[in-house]
């Protein structure tokens, strides 16, 4: 789970008014991580990590809106 810090994503759906999220800490045993708005650092969220891996939610990597 390593490979998930610092990791870029894009949110299929707005959360607090933003798409782009980038890793900030990996939780091993609570299988969350807990991410940080790129355009406002101060939002910060957790996700589960199966989350991320559902591409109807989550989206590796910064995507534009058209590409989607």
């Amino acid at each position: 789970m390593k490979y998930l810090f610092k990791s870029k994503w894009t949110s299929i759906q707005k959360l607090n008014g933003w798409m782009h999220y980038e890793v900030l800490n990996v939780f091993k045993k609570q299988e969350v991580v807990e991410m940080f708005s790129v355009c406002k650092s101060t939002i910060k969220i957790k996700i589960k990590i199966k989350d991320l891996k559902d591409k109807t939610k989550w989206v590796a990597g910064w995507v534009g809106k058209d590409e989607n």
